[in-house]
């Protein structure tokens, strides 16, 4: 009886190890976790990335765990938003299916080539990862990720893995001087163009919707004004500075400079598909074709500042040609 049950535990064994054996096949991959060094990180003190960047740098991965803390001092610790993009190093796919992670605390969303992957941009939870599988072809592919921090602990992470095909590489970007947010070298295209003046104008248009707007050098309110535009007027749009709330318009043939969205209404195509830039607008030397109408009567002085000795008066209605708007709100004529 003994020798029975030794025989029964026996071939017990036996099958346990032959089933064992089926279910962990001898191949099995396992796949290493990718990534690439140095993203383009626009770092916003608000969490909807309202406005300008408060900070602007190069971030060797995206892999943070700030706990309570702040990526920055200028970033408060609770209530802030990064956007990153993979201008600085080009991300180039050998072509297969492509697993891509993602985790934060609290919301994370990443789109590939305008194609949102992953979307998790809710509050709490905690610390939460999550996974999509992405077929892509050879060659390389635009990525933006999005974070955002509402309160308590905060920290993201992002990378990928190779699930079939070729494994992605990394080299330094092709494109020269500022670095363009957004911008990916795709086979058959070129680099967006690191000068503003180099831009195509789209068939995008933007229509004055305000009574008067500046436009000014930078995408930012405190920067010089180059002119006014006035209600009415549309001009042709062509570019933006990547968060939708700055846009660059042409106001005259080979002259070009940054206004306001709320300040537009755009029609006539996608302005999320525009080329990203923050580029400043440096104004040519010597007068500018770009002309004015004084609304009240307006003094003329002879330098930016109210104190200055008065030249003479511009009568209301009278139009005025000049090369820019000086800071501070004045306006340097000829």
């Amino acid at each position: 009886m003994k020798k029975q049950y030794l025989r029964l535990f026996a071939l017990f064994l036996v099958l346990s190890i032959a089933f064992v054996a089926v279910l962990v096949p001898v191949n099995s991959i396992a796949y290493a976790q990718e990534n690439c060094p140095n993203w383009q990180g626009n770092y916003w003190n608000n969490q909807n990335f309202s406005g300008n960047p408060t900070l602007v740098r190069t971030d060797p991965a995206i892999g943070f765990n700030w706990v309570f803390g702040s990526p920055d001092p200028s970033i408060p610790v609770d209530r802030f938003s990064v956007r990153w993009y993979n201008t600085v190093t080009t991300v180039t796919f050998g072509g297969g299916v492509y697993r891509f992670r993602a985790g934060a605390d609290d919301g994370i969303r990443v789109a590939i080539d305008g194609t949102l992957v992953l979307n998790r941009f809710t509050n709490g939870g905690g610390f939460v990862v999550q996974t999509a599988d992405v077929p892509l072809s050879a060659g390389a592919h635009k990525i933006i990720v999005d974070y955002y921090e509402d309160a308590g602990a905060a920290g993201v992470q992002f990378d990928w893995t190779t699930l079939s095909g070729s494994p992605s590489s990394c080299a330094a970007s092709t494109t020269t001087g500022t670095a363009v947010p957004g911008a990916t070298l795709v086979p058959g295209a070129t680099a967006v163009p690191a000068d503003i003046s180099q831009f195509s104008i789209s068939k995008i248009w933007a229509f004055v919707r305000v009574q008067s707007a500046n436009v000014r050098t930078s995408p930012d309110a405190s920067s010089n004004s180059l002119a006014l535009v006035y209600y009415g007027s549309q001009y042709r749009v062509v570019a933006q500075n990547g968060a939708n709330t700055w846009f660059v318009i042409e106001i005259a043939p080979g002259r070009r400079g940054w206004v306001y969205r709320r300040t537009v209404y755009l029609y006539g195509g996608d302005w999320t598909k525009l080329p990203f830039t923050h580029q400043a607008i440096i104004p040519p030397a010597g007068p500018a074709d770009i002309r004015g109408e004084a609304r009240i009567p307006a003094l003329v002085r002879s330098g930016p500042s109210i104190r200055a000795d008065k030249l003479g008066v511009i009568n209301q209605g009278d139009d005025f040609q000049t090369p820019m708007a000086c800071k501070g709100g004045f306006i340097c004529l000829m």
